[in-house]
């Protein structure tokens, strides 16, 4: 009896303890009986979909669903109660979209799991709000945007280069001091044909100065460089390194014409 009790014990403790798991998880989980009627919600579901405590229970889960989505997530749900696995994990997330009491759409990464009770399927779902993360990818999409702007119409000439000295970028300001039928992407920057009228002087100078930019240090001179129709411009030519906790993943490098500088008001 005393082990009985024991083991008794230890499994009430056991369910408390999942419970209280459950209950702080950060994950919003759902619980729907075989019927698809949420018997389950915990504490995040709640606060995701707008509902308060217990009134998410024994709602259709359809109704956490845009209609749109309704009929196909029940198919969904069908072809996974016939598979064998009894999960599909995070790591094989998908995204759906859920409804609020509200009615707003929200973005949802779920994985869902399956548990036979007394000869009935039960589905809970683990679902995680997507809508900081999207915004923050559009922030990030739109100020990628306009630096791809800035950088496409800016009036000095401008390059990115990668760590092993290959132009990734070149601005079309930059390309107008190359011959029209080079072209620079992906061609190591320091032997392109724009430099001077000693192109391996010119090529071990900046492999020099790549070099220096590689060690986190940035490089700057007043040069002269031959024009595809045979001028002479001078510049206030400099590479800086793009660092990336420490380690430069990237080189800028830009070229300003100090003729027009001086003669600027």
């Amino acid at each position: 009896i005393s082990r009985d009790q024991s083991r008794q014990q230890q499994t009430r403790s056991a369910h408390r303890l999942a419970a209280r798991v459950l209950a702080i998880s950060a994950d919003a989980i759902v619980t729907v009986d075989p019927k698809l009627k949420v018997s389950y919600a915990n504490p995040s579901a709640e606060a995701l979909f707008g509902y308060g405590s217990g009134e998410l229970i024994g709602l259709e889960l359809g109704d956490l669903l845009p209609e749109r989505f309704r009929a196909g997530h029940g198919a969904h749900i069908a072809r996974f109660a016939s598979e064998s696995r009894p999960a599909r994990l995070m790591g094989e997330r998908s995204e759906v979209v859920g409804l609020t009491r509200s009615g707003e759409e929200i973005p949802l990464e779920a994985s869902i799991t399956k548990v036979t009770l007394e000869g009935d399927v039960y589905f809970s779902a683990h679902l995680r709000d997507l809508r900081a993360r999207k915004a923050a990818e559009q922030e990030l999409a739109e100020s990628q945007a306009s630096v791809a702007t800035i950088f496409k119409h800016a009036v000095q000439a401008m390059a990115l280069i990668d760590p092993e000295g290959k132009v990734l970028q070149m601005n079309q300001a930059a390309r107008q001091l190359l011959p029209e039928d080079i072209d620079p992407l992906g061609a190591p920057f320091a032997t392109l044909p724009f430099w001077s009228d000693d192109p391996q002087a010119t090529a071990e100078a900046l492999e020099t100065a790549l070099s220096t930019c590689l060690a986190g240090e940035s490089y700057r001179i007043n040069t002269t460089i031959s024009l595809p129709d045979g001028r002479q411009q001078a510049l206030d030519f400099s590479l800086t390194p793009v660092l990336d906790g420490g380690r430069p993943f990237a080189i800028i490098a830009e070229a300003r014409d100090l003729i027009a500088e001086s003669e600027a008001p």
